[in-house]
């Protein structure tokens, strides 16, 4: 323990000291030492005396304290960065629309700042700014769901900086959401378009390619001087359709059917057996398989035995041999485009739990199928109203009751 005396100036070798010191006693060895403060007025030796004690007081933390109180808004920000980029494809959605909005509205917005200067005014009106749209010189306004999106993946980064120790709290947390439901694209399928994807995810279509031919063999160097059209196959990947249809009547998220091992579903006894950590809800999953899945994953095991051996239908392998951050987007936008359908994967997931809901099955079971522990979820972003139910509606409402019938 270090005591720290009240600043002075000595004499010394019969002159007096240009700067104030200050007398530092060791309790533990008994020892009085001087050391300078650099100050030539008392407030400002006395400030030096106290950030002596403060260091004292905080131990070795102090240190980290103080380069954390220097980090920058932009550093901050691309350690975030490189954190997502390491759990995620680069070219995935995420990454993407991270980079877009950090590179083309937070950056230029926040500038050099330091990240403790981000404050609760300071975002509040980044995000007024940002709704009126003159971050960009197209001064278009946005929509309130395009800013809380924003918002949203700002407290993501703050809750990762917090994490770090770089800041104490969130700024975010006083700064309230604008008016304004997201706006989501209802997305259902009837059982033919089902059909036309899954067969798009099997069959490798045919397309008619237009250039020059290879006319040298193997070894090339000889091209056709005229242009040709010929038909070519374009391979379908093996994992696509199982996958696909997995996800069809299953429910479950794309990242966790891709880190799905093959010790993870019993597929004689039809039953998924999938721990917590593969779920968002962090809860296990162990439910029922349906049957058509558990008929195709066989096949697709039986294949993948005699094309590949028996390391990949090993235990430990995955099931469709993909990495959980694999980017499968083209591959399945071509499928669907071929079958005339505009959807994204995890659309599958909410088909699934539209299509229980429409044969009448019990809100708590489709729960329990689709692995959703909030039904304020399900209810707010998977299930829909398909159109024809509101005709229904409609036309029972118009149609005279029984007892007008019977009056007339």
């Amino acid at each position: 323990m270090m005591t720290y005396g009240r600043p002075k100036k000595l004499m010394w070798r019969g002159k007096m000291s240009k700067f104030f010191l200050v007398r530092i006693y060791d309790d533990s060895t008994g020892k009085r030492t001087w050391i300078s403060t650099g100050a030539t007025s008392i407030k400002a030796a006395q400030e030096f005396r106290r950030t002596l004690e403060m260091d004292e007081a905080l131990g070795k933390d102090r240190s980290v304290a103080k380069a954390s109180a220097m980090q920058t808004f932009k550093d901050a920000v691309e350690a975030w960065r490189t954190e997502k980029r390491a759990t995620r494809t680069a070219t995935s959605a995420y990454v993407t629309n991270i980079e877009s909005i950090a590179n083309t509205y937070w950056i230029p917005f926040f500038g050099k700042k330091l990240l403790r200067d981000v404050t609760s005014a300071l975002l509040k009106e980044y995000l007024q700014k940002r709704k009126l749209g003159l971050l960009t010189v197209r001064l278009k306004p946005v929509v309130a769901a395009t800013v809380n999106n924003d918002r949203r993946l700002f407290s993501n980064f703050l809750g990762y900086a917090r994490r770090q120790g770089w800041i104490v709290g969130n700024p975010l947390e006083s700064v309230e959401q604008y008016r304004g439901e997201m706006r989501r694209r209802t997305r259902s399928l009837s059982e033919k378009d089902e059909q036309d994807l899954l067969k798009a995810c099997r069959e490798s279509p045919k397309i008619d390619v237009e250039g020059r031919r290879n006319l040298g063999g193997v070894e090339g160097g000889k091209v056709s001087a005229k242009k040709t059209q010929w038909a070519q196959t374009a391979p379908v990947p093996g994992h696509l359709f199982p996958l696909v249809l997995t996800a069809l009547r299953s429910g479950l998220r794309k990242r966790t059917l891709l880190s799905a091992r093959w010790r993870h579903i019993d597929l004689a006894a039809g039953r998924w057996n999938l721990p917590g950590e593969l779920l968002k809800t962090s809860k296990d999953y162990c439910t029922p398989v349906a049957a058509s899945v558990v008929e195709e994953l066989k096949a697709y095991r039986a294949r993948l035995l005699k094309k590949e051996g028996t390391a990949r239908v090993a235990l430990t392998a995955t099931i469709f041999g993909l990495e959980p951050t694999a980017n499968i987007t083209k591959s399945f936008q071509h499928a669907a485009t071929r079958a005339g359908l505009k959807l994204t994967f995890h659309d599958l997931r909410r088909v699934f739990i539209n299509r229980l809901r429409e044969r009448g099955v019990p809100i708590d079971t489709v729960m329990g199928l689709s692995g959703h522990s909030s039904l304020a979820t399900i209810m707010k972003h998977y299930l829909e109203v398909p159109t024809q139910a509101l005709e229904e509606a409609l036309r029972r409402m118009e149609a005279p009751s029984t007892n007008e019938a019977k009056q007339a």
